[in-house]
């Protein structure tokens, strides 16, 4: 029976149920020397999304120059993306913080984190928002919400100095060795936990103080957790984080699998209660018996099983 349950708690694929609509905004560069960083990580997300059939924006300096800001608001108002169930908007520059609050720094106007939170206010589907740039963390709190995953690549606004997380997240999300539960497809949460890693290590190398903690948000209380509060997939037990953070963030990929299984909202949301059940269940396992730990976890992995399983497998 241990064996049973095992094998089928990882045959639980991560799933991408409906079909993203991903805008990707580069920022103005402010130097050669950035300009092939983030030129180079825009290319990556380009051809990630096509792999996986993703309908895919990009809106530059060489696109759209000072018009970027237009460009953006247009792609969110547009009908299609009225009608997506899936919207992810990532990017790729340098992020600005004073009195008037925190801004993605584009040509032309810059783009704060009170008017993204305005236009997207009315997004009550899947939105994923990843800031790759410093003085990030206001836009979490503005944007966090239910059904919705939020990256900054820093956990205060006040970190200024240039930041390498929204690369390296970028090649995370394209690289199978990001694959933490090898599952053939990389999650935002696992993306998120590599990038964190390749930032840590670069600092360490490079034998300076960090100026960029990354933090995910994804429960919706707009707060963050850092990358150390995990271990594995899962929080460590006592962490100043809510047990439900990251949960979410597992279930979505870009990555293209060998088969997809499309779910209508009810069942996303039954699949939801089911997984955070089991994560309860985890949580208490060493105040149960053994008996009756597997039984409540056989009950749950079963009802799990209707959504990955064809029906006459079922």
């Amino acid at each position: 029976m241990k064996f049973f349950l095992t094998l089928t708690l990882l045959a639980v694929a991560t799933l991408s149920p409906a079909k993203q609509h991903v805008l990707l905004i580069q920022g103005a560069a402010g130097g050669p020397e950035f300009e092939q960083g983030f030129s180079k990580a825009a290319e990556l997300w380009s051809n990630l999304t096509k792999q996986a059939n993703a309908d895919f924006t990009l809106v530059s300096p060489k696109n759209a120059g000072e018009a970027s800001k237009k460009r953006i608001h247009a792609w969110i108002e547009s009908p299609e993306r009225r009608q997506a169930s899936s919207l992810w908007i990532a990017y790729l520059g340098h992020g600005t913080y004073n009195a008037g609050g925190a801004k993605l720094n584009l040509p032309g106007d810059d783009l704060s984190a009170s008017e993204l939170a305005e236009w997207l206010a009315d997004k009550k589907e899947e939105l994923v928002f990843i800031h790759g740039g410093s003085a990030s963390s206001p836009f979490l709190s503005k944007l966090a919400g239910e059904n919705r995953v939020i990256i900054t690549a820093t956990r205060s606004p006040t970190e200024l100095n240039y930041a390498r997380f929204g690369e390296f997240f970028a090649q995370a999300l394209a690289s199978e060795t990001s694959d933490i539960d090898r599952d053939a497809s990389v999650s935002l949460l696992e993306a998120f936990l590599s990038a964190s890693a390749a930032t840590e290590t670069f600092y360490k190398e490079a034998g300076r103080l960090s100026s960029e903690h990354a933090l995910i948000d994804d429960n919706g209380d707009g707060k963050g957790t850092p990358a150390s509060q995990f271990s594995g997939l899962r929080l460590i037990p006592k962490a100043q984080a809510p047990a439900s953070e990251g949960r979410f963030a597992r279930n979505l990929s870009l990555s293209p699998q060998l088969s997809r299984v499309d779910l209508s909202p009810a069942q996303r949301e039954e699949r939801h209660r089911l997984e955070t059940e089991l994560e309860l269940l985890y949580s208490k396992k060493e105040y149960l018996s053994e008996e009756e730990y597997f039984d409540k976890l056989e009950g749950i992995l079963s009802q799990l099983s209707q959504f990955y399983l064809p029906h006459d497998e079922s």
